[in-house]
């Protein structure tokens, strides 16, 4: 008796084991079609394929380490922009070997020119640093109407590192909103979390600015 127990109790542990496994290969076949599809979508782009082995996420220096998988016989580069299915992730900022750093959006460095989706209100998306929240600030003109809660910015494609049209996160608590200088800032809750990023896919030529 004590024998058939041990052995159903392998099988079992077998047949989770092989669970997991499938399951954990789906997950990622799915993240590789949505792979494909943001690279069908922005077609026009030279694309490589990378995988994320490695985060560093503090308060003032948020960093992705990242491994650019080979393909396409692209070499990445400085500046070359980072992007998820979800949106934006950031920009290389580093290379060596295979591996690249990744800016994240909310690294106090990082800077996006931006457009509000609908509203034809262009400014500049700044990482504020923080260590309580994966989040950016907006800085638009003061002389732009007030934005309302969950307003979707994107990339404008000005800075001619990022295309235009590329989801950076929306509007959070607007009625927040507070002056600095010609400006009026916003606080934007990003549209890509890192911690949930496996796989990105990193632009290999810098873009023309969007009309």
């Amino acid at each position: 008796m004590q024998e058939s127990n041990r052995e159903l109790t392998q099988e079992n542990e077998r047949l989770l084991s092989e669970a997991l496994v499938a399951k954990r290969l789906a997950v990622e076949n799915r993240s590789l079609r949505r792979l494909l599809g943001l690279k069908e979508s922005l077609k026009g782009l030279d694309m490589v394929a990378a995988r994320v082995v490695g985060r560093e996420l503090t308060p003032y220096y948020r960093v992705n380490r990242m491994s650019i998988e080979p393909g396409e016989g692209v070499a990445p580069s400085r500046d070359m922009a980072v992007v998820t299915p979800e949106g934006l992730l950031g920009r290389v900022v580093k290379v060596a070997g295979g591996y690249a750093d990744v800016m994240l959006l909310a690294d106090k460095r990082s800077r996006v020119a931006c457009e509000v989706l609908g509203r034809g209100v262009l400014g500049m998306v700044l990482g504020n640093g923080h260590s309580d929240g994966y989040q950016a600030i907006l800085q638009v003109s003061v002389t732009e109407k007030p934005l309302e809660n969950g307003a979707v910015i994107q990339t404008s494609g000005h800075d001619l590192v990022f295309p235009r049209g590329i989801e950076i996160g929306y509007v959070a608590e607007p009625d927040k909103a507070r002056q600095k200088g010609p400006f009026t800032e916003y606080d934007v809750v990003l549209a890509v979390n890192p911690a949930t990023v496996e796989h990105a896919m990193v632009l290999a030529k810098k873009v023309p600015s969007g009309e």
